[in-house]
């Protein structure tokens, strides 16, 4: 009994089935793998390249081996490895420069407090101490300064040449027969010169320096005369 002939044209056309499906996979396989070269070596800066040029990308060949595979996992690794403790060391950098304190001026005037512990310290000796130091503002205040002259009459005027009142002169001052010491006008013009305060503003500023049972009411127009006259006597 002979064997039935082959069907050479089914078997052709199954052939040409399977070849065409490998083909799909692999143009599926290659455009996989175009994409991932495009997003490992393409241009990420530049959102606006779409495209890569025509064959930009075949100089990375493809079918690498499991030894170039497993190489560039341990690469990639070490790489991550590496940029995680130099991110870690500039993290620690940022925290010890945060921390840092600002020293302040030895010109400054200190004031010590000195705090002991509680209760008795006859068995004890001091052995160290500890010192922190936090800085200071001392609010600005006004005073009046009474400038007194006496005036001085001889004993025995009738027996007498000399004058018979004496009394001493008056100091100089910036402005004359001003109400502000020269203190008030170094401040108000370094306010209005230096600062850019308008006048109206260091009114209110005035005002809260006052004492607490009456604020320092300054009327404008003697804040505006000083502020006049004083630049004026300088250039004199």
């Amino acid at each position: 009994m002979t064997a039935a002939e082959p069907d050479y044209k089914l078997l052709y056309e199954q052939a040409q089935q399977k070849l065409e499906q490998t083909e799909q996979k692999l143009r599926l396989a290659l455009l996989d793998a175009n994409e991932l070269r495009r997003k490992l070596f393409g241009i990420r800066s530049d959102n606006r390249v779409k495209k890569h040029l025509e064959g930009q990308l075949d100089i990375f060949p493809l079918g690498a081996t499991s030894e170039d595979i497993q190489n560039s996992e341990e690469l990639a690794f070490r790489e991550a490895k590496s940029l995680n403790q130099e991110q870690d060391k500039q993290g620690e950098k940022r925290q010890k420069a945060a921390r840092t304190r600002m020293v302040l001026p030895d010109e400054l005037e200190r004031e010590e407090v000195i705090i002991d512990p509680e209760g008795d310290l006859t068995e004890y000796k001091v052995i160290g101490q500890e010192v922190t130091e936090i800085l200071v503002m001392v609010p600005a205040c006004f005073k009046v300064r009474r400038i007194v002259r006496r005036k001085w009459a001889l004993r025995d005027s009738v027996n007498s040449d000399a004058k018979g009142v004496l009394i001493a002169p008056i100091p100089s001052r910036t402005i004359k027969r001003g109400l502000f010491d020269e203190s008030v006008l170094a401040h108000l013009l370094t306010g209005k010169f230096v600062d850019h305060l308008p006048l109206y503003r260091q009114k209110q500023i005035f005002e809260r320096i006052g004492t607490v049972r009456r604020a320092m009411k300054i009327p404008p127009s003697t804040l505006t005369d000083n502020r006049g006259g004083g630049p004026h006597q300088c250039s004199m």
